[in-house]
Formats: structure tokens, C-alpha cells, sequence
């Protein structure tokens, strides 16, 4: 069975990110004042980044996370993304072959999420609301952890 690499995207939001070419050592330590002389004298000192504001990962493995050119999907406001498998009893390759993430994979890829919000959804009919509460609790790092939300509807 092979993973989908779709992804649904709605929407977008523009922000001002600094250009490469001005980077913190280049303009750190200036005033506001002096970037807005820089911005007038018609030097850009920024680009605009462009982040969707909902992005749906699917039934997939974790090779979304890991793609570069899905890097608009990590920088979503909101990403839902499935986490199928929670624990030792099912492996990583067990999961990949049936094209599922296992939360194992998202600990090792979570300095690559930078979604304000992520709705972890199609947990294993195997785990509990609680099962699932406690694994995120005990597995997911505290900065990714704190961002994340179980859909546990169906779930006792």
C-alpha cells in the first residue's frame, strides 16, 4: 500500500519575514526607525511567506513532514494530521507498510512542525480517550505537546 502524498490547503496568510540577504546580524541592533529608513530608500528587508491557514495531511505517513516541498503544510495555522498508532505494539514499518503515521515519527520530525494548532485525528480503535491523552502526554515534546489537540470523538 503506498502513503498519499495530498494535502488539502485553505486559504492563506501573508506575513513579512526578513530576506535571507538581511539577516539578524545584518540588521540586529538597528531601530525601528532605521529599518523604516532601509524599507523608504527602497531596500527590501523582507519577503512575504505565505501560510495556509488549514492544511489536512490524510490517511498518510509521516514523509509529509519530511518533504521540503510541503513545507507550506508545517507552517499552517491549523494542521490535521493523522497519528494511527501510539505505542510498542505496533511498529514504526508496521505502520509505514499500511501507510499510517506512528507517534514515534512525530517526536522524531517535532522541531520540523511549526503550526500553531495541530488536530491529531484517525487514532487505532485499540486505544481509549485516555490511552491517547496519556501517550501524547508522555511522548510528545512539551513545546510540541502543548500545541496539539486529540480528536477523541467516538473515543470512551
Amino acid at each position: 500500500m503506498t502513503s498519499s502524498k495530498a494535502f488539502a490547503l485553505s486559504g492563506c496568510t501573508a506575513r513579512a519575514k526578513l530576506q535571507a540577504t538581511h539577516s539578524v546580524r545584518t540588521i540586529q541592533g538597528l531601530q525601528g526607525s532605521e529599518i523604516a529608513h532601509l524599507r523608504k530608500s527602497g531596500v527590501e528587508v523582507s519577503d512575504v511567506l505565505e501560510a495556509p491557514e488549514v492544511a489536512f495531511t490524510g490517511d498518510t505517513t509521516i514523509d509529509f513532514a519530511t518533504c521540503p516541498e510541503n513545507s507550506p503544510v508545517l507552517h499552517a495555522k491549523l494542521l490535521i494530521m493523522e497519528v494511527t498508532f501510539l505505542d510498542d505494539k505496533v511498529t514504526v514499518e508496521h505502520a509505514r507498510k499500511y501507510g499510517h503515521t506512528h507517534i514515534a515519527e512525530v517526536v522524531a520530525n517535532a522541531d520540523k512542525f511549526r503550526n500553531e494548532a495541530i488536530l491529531m485525528i484517525h487514532f487505532s480503535a485499540r486505544y481509549s480517550a485516555q490511552d491517547i491523552t496519556d501517550a501524547l502526554d508522555n511522548h510528545l515534546p512539551p513545546d510540541l505537546r502543548k500545541r496539539v489537540t486529540p480528536l477523541l470523538t467516538g473515543f470512551s
